[in-house]
């Protein structure tokens, strides 16, 4: 018959699944409404980042559209500027050697004279542009603009930035070549700034000095600013919110899609937070570039305020910050879309979820029904099962702890035959003397009675041995107080013969400790413990065996250790085994040590460890295995 939890359990399997299924149909139901709710934000956030990348993405890409055509027409109009110069210079060539052909014959300073009366006033490029002429050694022999430093030695003249551009000519004539140069001077107009100047110099090798010709860059970059600012000027309209816009480092608007910005100041624009739009327009622009948001002065669709993301890049050369952004309000549109759309998408899918959750929790209880009579079944069968495997299990144990004791048995017999070899051989000693004196006549009263007091004394040993060691058989029913030292002096007494007959040396340590335990069934885990050292001290020239005992934490550690060298590495973690030993069949079963880790752990609420240890004594090292052995008080 089932027990009381036995029969609850079988209740549990066969009523539980109904009341599970309806449990876990809901939670489902629950879970799969909660992780919709959670789909459709994250799709909501999806949307509002992929807009927010897209949006960045092209107006970073108009941004820089525009900063590569700016440099594009940038390096054009330079490349242009050189291929001019170039042609000037080779004109002014032409004239060089027209006039050095006519009147070579007049000599040397002759033809160079006329020479500089000719290409002294001539002037392009709205009067800015003008021809020069240095030889090999660094002589100005032309300089219209100045005009004082002709005749003069400029071989080491240097730009304000270190270049030394005077050689760089000298080296042109000495190739016979032509080139192009850059360095930095100032303006007939402007003293004080310096501006980078492109020159190029064709060598007239007849009178081995250098034509020349040169040109302020930026005078030409202003043409191409002005070019590329009404160029985005134009592309710009009200209706498009995108639009680029392009700021000086100064504050100054140069284009914007309200033409009335333009050519005006605006550092200090701040927007209703406190935000300085200009400010960090130009602060970012400076950097690089990068993005910045700001509630923006206007939204050409609505002609409000409105959050603007905005990229911007610099132009470090012009200080130029062109920017572009977009409105939030476009993503709100966008997300107000997508919103009804997934709202939509929601309801129906979360219809067809609760209709589907309904078929299949019916499902689930039937399937659960017919699993709970199979797990009834099952379950009668495996009690049945676990139950005769109990039965087999308490047979194993009494065998295994009847071949226990039985060994032991073996052991204290030998004892026994030890300690009665001496009574017994006085005894017969003793009768055979007495009987020896009679049949010679010379027996007397007093000699009989000493001979039968010696004869008393050895059966009463005897006796006595015979009541120790039959006190050691005797089984336990009840726990017992008793004290740890008088357990191991019995113990030390019924194997006493077997440690001096070996030259066991036994070295305690044992507290005064008092405990409630099954005194015999203790008694047989200390024997069996010390009965293993004895025989792995066999072969040892010192035999030592260490039993210490003390308190601890409500606990009682005994450790019984050895000097036998250890346990093998490999059979450390087996000795505890049933029918484990690495004995021959004739001297151990194998179930000694077994019996010892059943008896503490089931009968005692104890438990056994074994390790190798290295340890010293009266100052040798000495190594060895250490049995530690804990019992609750």
């Amino acid at each position: 018959m089932f027990r009381n939890n036995e029969k609850k359990l079988l209740n549990f399997i066969k009523y539980s699944p109904l009341v599970f299924v309806s449990i876990l149909a809901i939670l489902i139901n629950i879970l799969i409404y909660w992780q919709n709710e959670i789909h459709f934000n994250k799709e909501i956030e999806k949307v509002k980042i992929n807009f927010e990348e897209t949006q960045k993405l092209l107006v970073q890409n108009e941004v820089n559209l525009a900063y590569n055509d700016i440099i594009h027409q940038k390096n054009s109009i330079e490349e242009n500027l050189k291929n001019e110069i170039k042609t000037r210079v080779y004109e002014a060539y032409s004239i060089v050697e027209n006039i050095y052909k006519h009147h070579k014959h007049e000599g040397e300073q002759r033809v160079i004279q006329i020479i500089k009366n000719t290409l002294r006033n001539i002037r392009f490029n709205d009067n800015r542009g003008y021809f020069f002429i240095d030889n090999v050694d660094g002589i100005k022999i032309l300089q219209p603009i100045n005009p004082e430093f002709e005749g003069k030695n400029f071989l080491n003249f240097k730009d304000p930035l270190g270049y030394e551009f005077v050689k760089t000519i000298s080296q042109t004539i000495k190739n016979n070549g032509e080139r192009y140069d850059e360095y930095y001077w100032y303006k007939p107009e402007d003293k004080t700034n310096i501006y980078k100047k492109i020159s190029f110099y064709k060598t007239f090798k007849p009178l081995n000095f250098v034509i020349g010709a040169g040109e302020y860059l930026d005078d030409f970059t202003l043409k191409i600013q002005d070019a590329i600012l009404n160029k985005y000027i134009n592309d710009s309209s009200n209706n498009k919110n995108n639009y680029l816009f392009i700021v000086k480092y100064d504050g100054t608007y140069l284009s914007h899609v309200k033409k009335e910005y333009i050519g005006k100041n605006r550092l200090d624009l701040t927007d209703k937070n406190g935000f300085k739009i200009t400010q960090e327009i130009i602060n970012t622009a400076k950097s690089g570039d990068g993005f910045i948001r700001y509630i923006g002065t206007i939204m050409p669709q609505t002609g409000l305020p409105a959050l603007k993301t905005t990229y911007v890049k610099g132009f470090q050369e012009w200080q130029w910050a062109l920017a572009a952004g977009f409105y939030d309000q476009q993503l709100q549109e966008t997300i107000a879309l997508k919103q009804k759309e997934l709202s939509l998408k929601n309801k129906e899918y979360v219809k067809n979820i609760f209709i589907l959750s309904l078929v299949l929790t019916f499902v689930l209880i039937l399937v659960s029904l017919y699993i709970s009579q199979m797990l009834k079944n099952y379950f009668f069968q495996y009690n049945t099962m676990i139950l005769k495997q109990m039965q087999e299990n308490k047979e194993k144990d009494k065998l295994l702890y009847q071949q226990s004791k039985m060994a032991s048995m073996g052991e204290m017999i030998s004892n026994i035959a030890h300690q009665w070899r001496q009574p017994l051989s006085v005894i017969t000693s003793t009768a055979s003397g007495v009987k020896l004196q009679k049949m010679i006549h010379v027996s007397t009263q007093e000699s009989e009675l000493k001979a039968l007091d010696d004869i008393m004394k050895s059966a009463q040993y005897l006796s006595s041995t015979i009541d120790d060691f039959r006190d050691f058989f005797k089984p336990d029913k009840e726990k017992s107080t008793v004290k740890l030292n008088n357990i191991f002096e019995k113990i030390f007494k019924l194997l006493s013969f077997k440690h001096r007959n070996n030259d066991i040396k036994i070295i305690k340590n044992i507290e005064d400790i008092e405990l409630k335990t099954f005194e015999n069934e203790l008694i047989q885990v200390f024997i069996n413990i010390m009965n293993n050292a004895k025989d792995a001290l066999e072969n040892c020239e010192e035999k030592l065996l260490f039993i210490d005992a003390y308190e601890n934490n409500q606990k009682v550690i005994i450790e019984i250790k050895d000097n036998a060298g250890g346990i093998l590495k490999e059979n450390i973690q087996r000795v505890f085994e049933p029918y484990f030993t690495t004995k021959h069949k004739s001297q151990g079963t194998g179930v000694g040590l077994y019996m010892v880790k059943e008896i503490l752990t089931r009968h005692m609420n104890g438990n056994i460890e074994v390790e190798n240890v290295c340890y010293e004594y009266q100052g040798q090292k000495q190594v060895g295995a250490k049995f530690t052995i804990t019992l609750h008080l």
